[in-house]
């Protein structure tokens, strides 16, 4: 089922906007990805699986199409969790080169994180490289620090403290597409660990600008699921509310199913949920049939490393100056452990 609404351009033409939810039709789908791939080969995110409905079990996304006398001109897309809303990401915003400077991705940005107030939605995120001027500020987003952008909803100010309080109770369970916004969020919490996830490449915005926004989520789960992997959140009192993420990813062939790489991150506030989230992956490991384990953590992330030791791993190597944040090398320590 699709929307539509005219709206005034700076230059006095007319555009239509329409909107749909996914799943869309082939017709739709096919249109939208011709109009992407004018600005990228490809994002994070599989624009054919997602058009198709295949996270909608989980993710609500809304998708906005302008049309300016009858030419595709932009798009933009936002997501958030069907159950519970709290966290909403924009995804996919593009003009039309000889569409540019006319409002078109301010009008279709601001007009899905209005749906996402309306949904429940306390905070929306999105990825922006970072520059002087950005469009996205003309509509109420503010740079947190390197490609993080952010807004809350009308009377929030830092729903942030709410969703991260200390004291919630949490549970363990296995990661789905629902926790796209939740996990954006959180790796834009300036953690006190160095290395969220050190085969991603994801480290805490304490230390060094962030490159990535709402593709922290797709970049692990891609390449965990790639492999057989598996992908855990630690949640908090509300659905989606991921307080901490763990994952265990198989080597390539012939390693595969005899090694693994286990990592797991969780808020300051929850820095016990690592532990909790460690025995969850080690188990599904002897499940799997892994023999042996491994991890990484910078030589700074005592705790982490005090953590994936608790659960059997020891300090076998450290690979000198293994990561450089802001022009400074830092070791990295690699653990082993043998299941039994």
């Amino acid at each position: 089922m699709s929307r539509s609404e005219r709206v005034a351009l700076k230059d006095g033409r007319a555009m239509e906007v329409v909107h749909w939810t996914y799943p869309i039709g082939p017709a739709e789908r096919m249109g939208i990805i011709e109009l992407l791939q004018q600005e990228w080969a490809r994002t994070d995110v599989d624009w054919l699986q997602s058009m198709r409905g295949a996270y909608s079990q989980d993710l609500r996304t809304q998708v906005a199409l302008a049309r300016v006398e009858g030419h595709a001109a932009g798009t933009a897309s936002i997501a958030f969790a069907r159950d519970c809303p709290q966290v909403g990401v924009v995804e996919d915003v593009m003009t039309r080169k000889d569409f540019r400077g006319l409002g078109i991705a301010a009008t279709l940005t601001e007009g899905l994180v209005q749906k996402a107030w309306k949904s429940g939605c306390r905070v929306v995120y999105l990825g922006n490289s970072p520059r002087e001027v950005s469009v996205y500020q003309k509509i109420g987003f503010r740079r947190l620090y390197g490609a993080v952008m952010r807004r809350p909803a009308p009377g929030e100010t830092e729903p942030e403290k709410d969703f991260f309080a200390p004291g919630q109770q949490t549970s363990v369970r296995p990661a789905n597409w629902g926790d796209l916004p939740g996990v954006a969020c959180l790796m834009a919490q300036p953690m006190e660990t160095l290395c969220l996830d050190f085969l991603r490449g994801l480290v805490s915005p304490r230390y060094a600008p962030p490159l990535r926004c709402v593709s922290n989520f797709t970049s692990l789960w891609y390449g965990v699921e790639a492999l057989g992997g598996s992908m855990l959140t630690l949640e908090g009192e509300d659905p989606h509310r991921v307080l901490g993420l763990g994952s265990i990813t198989p080597g390539s062939a012939p390693l595969r199913g005899h090694s693994a790489v286990i990592d797991a991150l969780a808020h300051d506030n929850y820095a016990q949920g690592v532990g909790d989230l460690l025995d969850r992956l080690v188990e599904t490991a002897r499940q799997k049939g892994i023999a042996l384990l491994q991890a990484y953590a910078a030589a700074t992330d005592r705790g982490k490393v005090e953590h994936l030791r608790a659960v059997g791993l020891t300090p076998v190597a450290t690979l000198p100056e293994a990561i450089r944040i802001n022009d400074r090398p830092v070791d990295v320590t690699l653990l082993q452990g043998r299941l039994t």
